[in-house]
């Protein structure tokens, strides 16, 4: 009689396939900054076409409180800003938060849509080749004007978040009743408040609302939406007339 065969091996149970964990859910501040964002992004592309070129749009990221290793910089950075050797706009959440929270309704999103104008509008002075015109200017300035150059091109850039902000609130992109006074206002303490106190060791690259007055940037923000019109914004001309 043979030797009895050896019973088979038991199979090895399949290994288990691990799916990769969702990305966490963005909360609806972050949401709602994408939708105006992009939406900024296609009204500066309609203007851009209006002159007969293309409007490269800019990258968004987010932070919370401070950004390590952004615009090249060893320091934190902090607050909204942007920066134009990465074309890209970075939105503080803790800020975001916080103009939410003074709202005068939930929905009310008047003043993010105002940071967010305002930082697009500085990419748009980079792509029009004004940021490297101030920068070489401010360069050769004593300090008084290098600070009423840095004054000049803050308002222009309110100026060109009027020029989306406009069209945006008449298509009912931007949910707000406020008079625009009032919603500068509310940006103009919070954003203060921060420069008073900001993180540790962190700089704050565009100290939104802290060059000019509370007039002189209601008039460039309602110049801007009035005319929604590039040629509309200059400030530079204004200020070499005394008429800023």
């Amino acid at each position: 009689m043979g030797a009895a065969s050896a019973p088979p091996a038991p199979s090895a149970p399949p290994a288990s396939i691990t799916s990769p964990a969702p990305p966490p859910a963005e909360d609806l501040i972050t949401q709602r900054a994408r939708a105006l964002f992009a939406d900024a992004n296609a009204a500066w592309s309609r203007q851009f076409a209006l002159l007969g070129t293309q409007y490269p749009a800019p990258d968004l990221g987010f932070f919370t409180q401070t950004v390590q290793k952004a615009c090249g910089s060893d320091t934190p950075l902090s607050g909204p800003f942007y920066c134009p050797d990465e074309r890209k706009v970075y939105l503080d959440r803790a800020f975001l938060q916080r103009l939410m929270e003074h709202q005068a309704s939930p929905t009310d999103d008047a003043a993010l849509a105002y940071v967010i104008g305002h930082e697009l509008g500085h990419h748009v002075q980079s792509l029009l080749g004004t940021t490297a015109l101030v920068a070489q200017a401010r360069a050769r300035s004593a300090p008084a004007v290098s600070a009423r150059t840095w004054m000049a091109a803050e308002l222009q850039a309110d100026c060109y978040a009027g020029i989306w902000i406009g069209g945006a609130l008449k298509r009912g992109v931007i949910d707000s009743k406020r008079d625009l006074a009032v919603v500068l206002a509310g940006v103009a303490a919070i954003s203060q408040a921060d420069n008073a106190h900001p993180p540790a060791r962190a700089q704050l690259p565009d100290p939104v609302l802290t060059y000019g007055s509370a007039q002189q940037r209601l008039r460039w923000l309602q110049r801007g939406i009035e005319t929604a019109h590039i040629d509309a914004c200059d400030t530079f001309g204004a200020e070499a007339t005394g008429k800023l």
